[in-house]
């Protein structure tokens, strides 16, 4: 009975290769590492969970050494990573995109953790007011900031008028949980959404001047790493009143990653990284938008 329950079914050894000299994917003969023809390992290895481990941490969460000297660049010297590497000098540091997911995947942790520490809203029953409002006219008049928004969910789904119009009909700080705990579920993907909005508006900024939508992309990316980095820090428990400060840290910090990376002079300079952060925020508060009444659609 104990053999039956343990071997009930197929054994293991007969999915695994045997050991032989030839290649187990294109069956030429083997007498090294490599398979000369397909350039397969001729060995059939299975990491143990260790090494599966350890290749993930080493290879996709960056936990090495240059991890550390990417971010001090990052954070010390604005736009200087850029410059390295779009000059070419990469090797002491973290490649962009896998130290924007390093990071990003950082962060979706935390704020997805913070989502299961958020307290539990009391629960209200559907008022008159919650019924009243549940037509597309008067749900409308509520929150005008939906404008557009609005209309475009009210005519793709027949039920969003009436969720949007149970929102609106609760007190506001019930509307405030909810925002904010739907911005912990969603706010890493509206960011990493930003990047080639941003490269995009990098490359209308400097028409004329021969810099590529891949080398913005670049900086968009450094750039959106600095945010998650900033992100932590709000959802961290940072106080109410050092918010402002951060957000004021992040516009000089564009700036001068601007100057270091697009040089120019001042005004130009000036004009362009309001432009750039005025779409940014712009872009930021309608991707938002669409994330949390997309929960209603």
């Amino acid at each position: 009975m104990k053999n039956l329950f343990f071997h009930f079914g197929r054994q293991a050894e007969s999915q695994r290769p045997a050991a032989a000299g030839s290649c187990h994917n294109c069956h030429a003969e083997v007498s090294t590492t490599y398979c000369g023809e397909c350039g397969q390992k001729a060995k059939a290895h299975i990491a143990s969970a260790h090494e599966f481990l350890h290749h993930f941490v080493g290879h996709y969460i960056a936990a090495e050494g240059k991890l550390w000297r990417t971010l001090g660049w990052l954070i010390a010297k604005p736009g200087q990573l850029t410059v390295e590497f779009i000059g070419g000098r990469r090797g002491h540091f973290v490649d962009p995109l896998r130290l924007l997911l390093t990071v990003s995947l950082l962060a979706f942790l935390v704020m997805k953790w913070e989502v299961y520490r958020l307290p539990v809203p009391p629960v209200e029953p559907v008022s008159a007011r919650a019924t009243v409002l549940a037509t597309a006219a008067t749900a409308r008049q509520v929150h005008q900031a939906d404008g557009w928004l609005f209309d475009i969910f009210a005519r793709v789904s027949d039920k969003f008028v009436g969720n949007y119009g149970k929102y609106a009909a609760q007190p506001e700080p019930l509307q405030g949980a909810q925002f904010w705990e739907a911005w912990l579920r969603f706010g890493p993907t509206v960011v990493l959404c930003l990047i080639p909005l941003m490269a995009a508006v990098l490359k209308l900024l400097h028409l004329g001047s021969g810099w590529r939508y891949g080398e913005h992309l670049v900086f968009a990316m450094h750039f959106q790493t600095v945010t998650f980095l900033a992100l932590l820090l709000t959802v961290g428990g940072m106080r109410g009143g050092v918010k402002p400060l951060l957000g004021s840290a992040l516009g000089l910090y564009i700036l001068l990653a601007m100057r270091k990376v697009y040089g120019g002079g001042w005004i130009v300079l000036l004009l362009r990284t309001v432009m750039f952060g005025y779409c940014l925020v712009a872009s930021f508060e309608v991707l938002v938008r669409i994330a949390f009444l997309l929960r209603m659609a």
